[in-house]
Formats: C-alpha cells, sequence, structure tokens
C-alpha cells in the first residue's frame, strides 16, 4: 500500500514537469518508500592544479537533490568531487569540502556538509552518478529558497572552506537543468 502511494505520488509529480522531463528525473526508492528527484545533468565546476601536473584538474559536480518521505521535503546539494590526479585516501577531499562557500551571482551561500554518503538518509542508493571510482560524494543541506537562487544565478563559483584562494569556475554554464528544477521546487512549495 505504501509503495503504491509513493508510485502515485510519483506519478502526479512527474506530470507536473510537462516540459521540464527531459531535464528531471525521480526515482523511487521501494525498500524506503523514499521518493527522489534531481536533474539529469549537474553543473560541473573545476579548478586547474598546476602545481601536480600540466593538465590536472580537480572538478566538483553540483545537482540539487529533493528525497520526499511520505509528503515531508528535504532538499540537499550533491557535490561529487573528483580530480584527474588520483590523491590517494579521500581524507583530504572531506577536509577540503566540509564547509564550502558556493557564491551565486557573487553572493556567498555558506555550506556544511551535512552527509558524505545517502546511506544517512536510510536509501542505500547513489542519484547521481560518479565519474570515477576515487570520486566522493557530499551532500549539503539546502532550503527552496537557496536551489531556486541557484537556479535563477547567471554565474556560480564555489570555494572551498579549507582553501579560500581556489575557486571552481563553471566548466560550461547551462543551468536550465537547475531551472528546472528550481521551478519544481517552487511549484513543490505553492502546493
Amino acid at each position: 500500500m505504501l509503495v503504491a502511494c509513493a508510485w502515485s505520488a510519483a506519478a502526479v509529480a512527474a506530470e507536473d514537469w510537462g516540459q521540464s522531463g527531459h531535464l528531471l528525473r525521480q526515482t523511487l526508492d521501494e525498500r524506503t518508500a523514499l521518493v527522489l528527484t534531481g536533474v539529469n545533468t549537474p553543473l560541473v565546476l573545476y579548478k586547474e592544479q598546476p602545481q601536480l601536473a600540466v593538465n590536472a584538474r580537480e572538478y566538483v559536480q553540483v545537482a540539487p537533490l529533493e528525497i520526499n518521505r511520505r509528503g515531508e521535503l528535504r532538499y540537499y546539494l550533491w557535490m561529487g568531487i573528483w580530480s584527474t590526479i588520483d590523491r590517494g585516501p579521500t581524507t583530504d577531499v572531506e577536509r577540503r569540502f566540509q564547509h564550502v562557500y558556493l557564491f551565486v551571482d557573487e553572493e556567498p551561500m555558506e555550506l556544511e556538509v551535512a552527509s558524505w554518503a545517502l546511506d544517512d538518509h536510510g536509501t542505500g542508493l547513489h542519484f547521481y552518478s560518479r565519474q570515477v571510482t576515487t570520486a566522493v560524494d557530499a551532500y549539503y543541506a539546502v532550503t527552496a529558497d537557496q536551489v531556486r537562487r541557484i537556479g535563477a544565478a547567471r554565474e556560480v563559483y564555489l570555494v572551498s572552506g579549507a582553501d579560500p584562494e581556489g575557486r571552481y569556475h563553471a566548466w560550461q554554464w547551462d543551468a536550465s537543468a537547475l531551472t528546472a528544477f528550481a521551478d519544481y521546487a517552487q511549484d513543490r512549495e505553492l502546493r
């Protein structure tokens, strides 16, 4: 019964997307009856690392995620962090990305990691794909309003709290998926 209700909720939400269907996707975890909603194309940020190698870069994929537990909505900003250089253990990444600033049209959005895995939220699945096996997932709790600000932005860049001099810039700025998610989140708030 619970799974059937969750499927119904997912179907209704999918109908509401209309033109955004190719930009957004939704997954039902049948074990926990959680409905996860996110974008098909995360924003990719990068930082050159010439001191490590000629073409060394560190990448951060950024995408919103909604977790719907029977109508209780929680929003997260997922960051998939990886590098073209294998630095070994992930503890350095976790230290550097525990606290970050996402600048949205030059306005800082201070974020503290809420979780390093979706397992902490009872799902046991990966919503977003890792580009490499050494990538680290980080989840930052955000509000629907913060998601809307990101979706409406003309420019976004990231600074990790441990490296305030190093900026992660947009690889290619295409905010269409983020904007579609922001519209989706706004429609959910208005209901």
